[in-house]
């Protein structure tokens, strides 16, 4: 996908994350679309479950969570390459990155909730970006000062997922696309939600796109002991163009519990872009946005609930369909949130480095 790009001088940022997929993560695409944009010849460290693997070509490291010296290493020598350091991941979650970096000044891009660490955690961080406005709240609620933090949604680029045709499914179908890794995830994301909804509603198709990455066949085995009902299905797809498969359904969905997945799902975002509204359970980082806007329907998260909101959004698809894209125009479109991006990597740059960093 072609994403526009904010010239300026090359900058030296480095990069700090968890599961290194930028074929098919979220956060990893983020990242990677970021980098090929601002900083293109940046270094990317990755801290995860997956083997430890060095990319020459992909200016990438993944570390395997036993490497922790290897990953003291790279804070050593890695760091000190950029003029600002760059983390991303979830609040409570990302304390091995906080505890090492901090010798140029950080950014850290909060994508999920959490559990909040100690305050001392945050003291070497100079700048918060949070993904979501229930994601500032949290940060402001551990203290952190409102001036150290900037919303800035997940982007996308709103040409290429734009609104093309109308659903060429001829029932009403919800696309499910935020499948997680760990078979173990599969209620915290609302999947069992999903298949419950599909019982009670035989008018309407679920989707579920299913990853090809991740413990897939116990997540198969998993789900098949639910018997869904016909009208849920599972699809195992590496979708190489998601913006087609958004136009083949109605809706999207997302049924995360708190403090699960991202704040502000990926494909939540596309599929607003397209014109595809979202039906999601009041605990999504952005049913706010989705609500203001009338961009879908909000819910309770339960199978009652959603119900509702589901019977809310058939009323009022029409309506919805061109709130969500003009929703995803004002939030979510790439130029903006790369200018804005770039004006805070040029404020970090200019600060003093530190050389040092006390144990």
């Amino acid at each position: 996908m072609s994403l526009p790009t904010v010239p300026h001088p090359p900058r030296r940022i480095t990069y700090w994350t968890g599961i290194w997929e930028p074929q098919r993560e979220a956060i990893s695409k983020e990242v990677a679309w970021l980098r090929s944009s601002l900083a293109p010849s940046s270094p990317i460290v990755s801290f995860s479950s997956q083997p430890s693997r060095f990319e020459r070509c992909g200016r990438g490291v993944r570390l395997n969570f036993n490497r922790w010296y290897a990953l003291r290493a790279a804070a050593l020598i890695v760091e000190r390459r950029g003029a600002v350091t760059h983390v991303f991941g979830g609040i409570g979650t990302s304390d091995h990155f906080l505890q090492l970096l901090g010798r140029r000044p950080l950014l850290f891009t909060v994508v999920a909730s959490g559990t909040p660490s100690a305050r001392v955690m945050y003291s070497r961080v100079s700048h918060f970006v949070a993904e979501s406005r229930v994601l500032a709240k949290m940060l402001v609620e551990t203290a952190i000062e409102p001036t150290r933090i900037d919303t800035i949604y997940p982007a996308i680029d709103i040409e290429h997922y734009a609104p093309r045709t109308t659903p060429t499914a001829k029932r009403f179908t919800i696309l499910f696309a935020s499948s997680p890794v760990d078979s173990s995830e599969i209620d915290g994301r609302g999947i069992g939600l999903l298949i419950e909804l599909a019982r009670a509603r035989p008018d309407i198709d679920i989707v579920v796109l299913w990853r090809l990455w991740g413990d897939v066949e116990t997540a198969a085995r998993v789900m098949a002991s639910r018997m869904p009902p016909a009208n849920f299905r599972v699809e195992r797809s590496d979708a190489v163009d998601m913006s087609a498969v958004y136009l083949r359904v109605h809706a999207t969905a997302c049924f995360f519990a708190a403090k699960v997945g991202k704040s502000a799902p990926n494909s939540v975002i596309e599929g607003l872009a397209c014109g595809r509204p979202a039906l999601v359970s009041d605990s999504c980082g952005i049913a706010d946005l989705v609500a203001h806007w009338q961009a879908g329907a909000v819910g309770a998260r339960s199978v009652e609930g959603i119900a509702r909101a589901l019977d809310e959004l058939l009323r009022n698809y029409p309506r919805a369909c061109r709130q969500a894209r003009l929703l995803s125009e004002q939030e979510f479109d790439s130029r903006t949130a790369l200018r804005r991006y770039s004006d805070i990597y040029d404020r970090l740059a200019a600060r003093p480095r530190v050389s040092a960093l006390a144990p």
